[in-house]
């Protein structure tokens, strides 16, 4: 696959399912997975950000907001390798991670 097709195919279907709730975003997530390291850098990255903005928004929404006493953070992606991750989320509890993802700050990342 060249980078343009996986550019459009992997950010355009991550957009798509972000926030909806079927089996379908499963199956996607499954394929993401299986070919996370196949993918640029910059595929990697878009991918990361859009999630970590979706994370922020969901924060955003729930009650008590960001900062307001929530209950911590969404999961955090990054590049570390390990399961630590700052939390980029709000509230007062600690961040929730991947296994094999951190972060890298600046709401971007990726999973190596």
């Amino acid at each position: 696959m060249n980078t343009d097709d996986e550019f459009h195919l992997y950010i355009g279907a991550t957009r798509y399912y972000l926030g909806r709730m079927t089996y379908a975003v499963d199956d996607f997530v499954r394929t993401l997975v299986r070919n996370w390291s196949t993918l640029s850098e910059q595929t990697r990255s878009i991918i990361c950000r859009d999630i970590e903005e979706q994370f922020e928004l969901d924060d955003v929404a729930q009650p008590g907001g960001l900062g307001g006493g929530g209950q911590g953070g969404g999961p955090s992606l990054g590049n570390n390798g390990t399961n630590g991750g700052e939390n980029t989320g709000g509230g007062g509890g600690g961040a929730q991670t991947f296994p094999g993802v951190g972060s890298t700050g600046g709401g971007s990342g990726e999973v190596s």
